[in-house]
C-alpha cells in the first residue's frame, strides 16, 4: 500500500513546501499594501480595503489562506509537472541523457522567469525548491518499481482523458457556473464559496499590474503650480493618489521642460509631453503599467495551472480516498489501485460533462412568453435559468420587473444574485429601491451585484449609499465592488488633506 500511495505522498510534500513559500509571498505583499494604505488613509483618501479590513493585512491567517490559492494553482502546477516529467523520463524514456538536458533547460528557464518578477527571491526559491524536491522523491520511488508499465501509466492516461474533457469547457463563465450550480446549492459549497470570496483578493493583490490595482500611490515633483495642479487632478481621477510621506510610491512624475518623466521606483519608464499626458492619461498610464509589470509570468502560469493542474489535483485526491477505502474492503492491491483510478477518472469526466451541461442548456424558446412562464415557475432552477438567459440576451427587462423584483426577495442566493444583476438594466424607481435594499443583503455575492447594477444606472443619488457601504463594510470584496461602482458614476477621490 505504501508504494501505491507514494505518488500522493510526493505531491503532498510538494504542496506543503509550496504552501510555506507562498504564505511568505502573500504576507510580504500584504505588509507592503498595509504600509501604502496607511499613508493613503492619512492623506484623507478612501481606501480599499477600508480600515475594517486593513487591520488584518499583517496577520498570518490572510497570508496563509491567500497562499493556499497559489498552492492549489501555481504550486500544484510545478509539483505535478515535476512529478510527471521525471517519472516519464525515468520509467518510460529510459533515462535518456539528452532528454534530461532538455528538462534542465526548461527548469532553468522557469528560474530565470521567476527572477524577473517583482519579488524575485521568494519566487525563485519556489521554482528551485519545488521541482528539485519533487524530482528527488520521484526518482527514489520510481527506482523501486519493478516495471515501467505500472498503474502510474494508467494514471497518466486518466489524467489526459480528464484534461481533454475539461479544457474545451473552460471559458469566462465556467467558474460562475460552478459557483451557481454546485457551490451555492449546498451548505458545504456555500462555506467554500464564502472562504474563496473572503480571501481571494489577498493573493490577487500580490500579482496585479498597476493597471489592475484600485489604489495606487503617486508623487508629483513639478515646480509649475498650474501644471502640478492639473496633473494632480488627473492622477486622482485615474486613482493614482498623490501622497507626501517618504515611502516608495508606484509612480513619480517629474517635470522636464515641456515633458513629463514617469518614474517607477528609481527608474524612468516613460517620457511624454505634458499636453499628451493631460489629454490622454489613460493610454499613457496603461503603457506605464505594461512596462512596469513584472508579475505577468506568474499570472499566466497561475491561470494555466488553475485550468490544468487543479483538476488533476482533484483527481489525485479522489483516487487516494478511493484507494484507502478500497483497501479496507479488498486485499488485492493491484485491483484496488485499478478500480480507484477508474472511478476517479469517471468522476472527473462526469464533472466536466456536468460543467458542459451547466453552460449549454438552452431555453426551449427565447420569445417573451417563454421568459414570462419560466420567471413564474415554482421551480427556482427554471427561474434562475430565465434570469441568466435574459442577462445574456438583448431583451428589455421592463415587462418582467415585477417577477424580477420577486426573485430579488427569494431565499435562494443564486436567484437573488441574478435578479440584482438584471435590475441594473432598469431605470424605474421601484427597481432602484430594490437595489438599495439589496445593498444590505446578508450574502456578499448579492450585495456586490447590487453595487454593480447601481453603478450602471448613472444615478448620482446612489453615490452616498455606495460610499456608506464602502466605509462600513467589513468584506474586502464588497468594498472592491463599491469602489468600482463609484468610479462608474464619475466619482473621484477628494484632494488630500
Amino acid at each position: 500500500m505504501k508504494q501505491s500511495l507514494a505518488p500522493s505522498g510526493i505531491i503532498a510534500v510538494g504542496l506543503l513546501v509550496s504552501q510555506a513559500i507562498f504564505t511568505i509571498f502573500v504576507y510580504q505583499s500584504n505588509v507592503s499594501l498595509l504600509e501604502s494604505l496607511r499613508v493613503v488613509s492619512d492623506a484623507g483618501y478612501l481606501t480599499v480595503p477600508n480600515a475594517h479590513a486593513m487591520s488584518g493585512l499583517d496577520a498570518l491567517m490572510p497570508a496563509f489562506c491567500g497562499g493556499l490559492f497559489f498552492t492549489l494553482t501555481a504550486g500544484a502546477g510545478l509539483t505535478i509537472a515535476a512529478f510527471v516529467l521525471i517519472y516519464v523520463w525515468h520509467s518510460v524514456l529510459a533515462r535518456r541523457p539528452e532528454l534530461l538536458f532538455f528538462l534542465v533547460i526548461l527548469w532553468e528557464l522557469g528560474i530565470y522567469k521567476a527572477s524577473q518578477t517583482a519579488r524575485p527571491l521568494i519566487l525563485t526559491n519556489a521554482f528551485i525548491l519545488l521541482p528539485a524536491l519533487v524530482s528527488i522523491l520521484t526518482l527514489r520511488w520510481a527506482s523501486g518499481q519493478k516495471s515501467a508499465w505500472n498503474p502510474v501509466v494508467m494514471h497518466l492516461a486518466a489524467l489526459l482523458i480528464i484534461v481533454g474533457a475539461w479544457l474545451p469547457n473552460v471559458n469566462g463563465d465556467v467558474f460562475i457556473d460552478i459557483r451557481d450550480q454546485l457551490l451555492l446549492e449546498n451548505p458545504i459549497g456555500q462555506k467554500i464559496n464564502s472562504f474563496y470570496y473572503h480571501y481571494t483578493l489577498y493573493p490577487a493583490e500580490a500579482f496585479k499590474s498597476l493597471d489592475q490595482k484600485q489604489i495606487k500611490t503617486a508623487r508629483i515633483r513639478i515646480e509649475n503650480a498650474g501644471l502640478s495642479g492639473r496633473v494632480e487632478k488627473t492622477l486622482r481621477r485615474m486613482d493614482y493618489l498623490p501622497v507626501n510621506k517618504d515611502i516608495r510610491v508606484d509612480l513619480t512624475i517629474e517635470d522636464e521642460g515641456n515633458r513629463l518623466s514617469l518614474i517607477h521606483g528609481d527608474q524612468p519608464v516613460l517620457h511624454v509631453k505634458s499636453s499628451r499626458f493631460l489629454n490622454a492619461p489613460e493610454s499613457t498610464l496603461k503603457e506605464f503599467s505594461k512596462q512596469t509589470d513584472r508579475m505577468q509570468i506568474l499570472r499566466k502560469f497561475t491561470f494555466f495551472s488553475l485550468i490544468t493542474a487543479s483538476p488533476l489535483l482533484l483527481y489525485l485526491l479522489i483516487y487516494t480516498l478511493f484507494l484507502i477505502a478500497g483497501r479496507a474492503v479488498l486485499r488485492h492491491s493491484a485491483k484496488c489501485g485499478a478500480v480507484a483510478a477508474v472511478l476517479a477518472m469517471i468522476i472527473g469526466v462526469a464533472a466536466a460533462a456536468a460543467v458542459h451541461q451547466f453552460q449549454y442548456t438552452p431555453l426551449a424558446s427565447r420569445n417573451p412568453q417563454a421568459f414570462e412562464t419560466l420567471l413564474q415557475s415554482k421551480h427556482r432552477k427554471d427561474r434562475i435559468k430565465a434570469l441568466k438567459r435574459m442577462d445574456q440576451s438583448d431583451i428589455g427587462v421592463s415587462p418582467y420587473e415585477e417577477a424580477i423584483v420577486k426573485s430579488g426577495e427569494s431565499p435562494h442566493i443564486t436567484e437573488r444574485y441574478w435578479a440584482a444583476r438584471l435590475l441594473g438594466d432598469s431605470d424605474s424607481e421601484r427597481t432602484y429601491r430594490m437595489l438599495s435594499q439589496m445593498l444590505n443583503d446578508p450574502h456578499p455575492n448579492v450585495a456586490c451585484m447590487a453595487l454593480y447594477s447601481l453603478g450602471r444606472r448613472n444615478e448620482q443619488r446612489a453615490v452616498p449609499k455606495i460610499k456608506r457601504v464602502l466605509t462600513a463594510s467589513t468584506h474586502w470584496y464588497t468594498q472592491w465592488y463599491a469602489y468600482n461602482a463609484l468610479k462608474e458614476l464619475g466619482w473621484t477621490q477628494p484632494e488630500s488633506v
